[in-house]
């Protein structure tokens, strides 16, 4: 199992790096944090995500108030589903610009003390 998160992880990462900009990296969890660059809180992206999208993301702001601006992707599922939901997530646009680095994010506030959670 643990390999199977791993992998999902490595997977994620390389797809979000490439394609979408910034994540937050995890170093033994099942999910990854997504910061947005919307203006619309993660609750909100996550319910239009689901039904706009057909995705279904953990509203960061479920977590604590440092969530308020992220969502949580779970790991937890096939590296097929993983590619999809992130392909969607993708295209909806409520991810940081790929053009801007992760320290450069938007909500680099936010991504910072999810950071600090994760260590």
């Amino acid at each position: 199992m643990v390999a199977a998160y791993k992998r999902n992880r490595d997977l994620a990462a390389e797809l979000l790096r490439t394609r979408a900009g910034s994540f937050v990296p995890t170093a033994g969890a099942f999910y990854l944090w997504l910061p947005t660059s919307s203006p619309e809180d993660g609750t909100t992206l996550a319910k239009r995500l689901v039904t706009e999208h057909g995705v279904a993301v953990a509203p960061g702001p479920t977590f604590g108030p440092s969530g308020r601006y992220a969502l949580r992707l779970s790991l937890a599922t096939t590296p097929e589903n993983l590619t999809e939901g992130i392909n969607r997530i993708i295209r909806s646009g409520v991810l940081t610009d790929s053009s801007n680095t992760f320290e450069l994010a938007p909500r680099a506030d936010v991504v910072a003390s999810l950071t600090k959670k994760e260590s």
